[in-house]
């Protein structure tokens, strides 16, 4: 009769192959040499949310062939008895002050936004804001090229020197109570 109960039960949707010397003992070692973590199960994530403050690049520069005048008076404000030049219009969302022998792009294309950054460790936090450097450079970068297409100059367009404050905040309650129009989703935007 117990023979009979077995032979109605019902086979698994799945194929099931026992090794008949061990009853089942080879798959269950089998499983545990062979775990696949199926998303985040088991992953420990944490947010952080980051925001640059007057992110600046500064670049090399050679003023000889650079003429402030070239499409107009009225331009540029004049600094530091006339030594240095700041173009009174954003260009590609960055202030340009061309100085003695660099120039200083500060990118302002971001201001009061945060970048919600969701990692598993902190060396995945910091290539994330080192992505987020890079673009904000690239965008310093490109600033600096239109600088150079509309005005005259020379750059190598390698930075000297980036420059910035950041501000951190952790903690899923500070996080959530930042309003979402301020706050960037992790993603590189280039």
């Amino acid at each position: 009769m117990e023979n009979d109960n077995m032979n109605d039960t019902p086979s698994p949707s799945f194929r099931v192959e026992l090794d008949n010397k061990d009853n089942g003992d080879t798959i269950k070692n089998k499983a545990k040499r062979n775990r696949i973590s199926v998303g985040s199960v088991g992953l420990k994530t944490f947010k952080r949310l980051w925001q640059p403050h007057n992110f600046r690049v500064y670049f090399s520069f050679d003023k000889r062939f650079f003429d402030t005048k070239k499409l107009g008076e009225g331009r540029f404000n004049y600094k530091n008895h006339d030594s240095e030049s700041e173009h009174k219009d954003l260009i590609e969302g960055c202030r340009i002050t061309v100085k003695k022998n660099q120039v200083e792009v500060i990118n302002l294309n971001h201001p009061d936004k945060w970048w919600l950054i969701i990692v598993q460790s902190d060396e995945e936090l910091k290539d994330r804001i080192s992505q987020i450097v890079d673009t904000f450079t690239y965008g310093c970068v490109k600033a600096l090229k239109k600088l150079i297409k509309l005005y005259g100059g020379e750059s190598d367009l390698n930075s000297m020197n980036i420059k910035y404050v950041e501000s951190g905040i952790s903690g899923d309650k500070e996080i959530d109570s930042i309003p979402s129009r301020l706050v960037y989703t992790d993603f590189p935007i280039y």
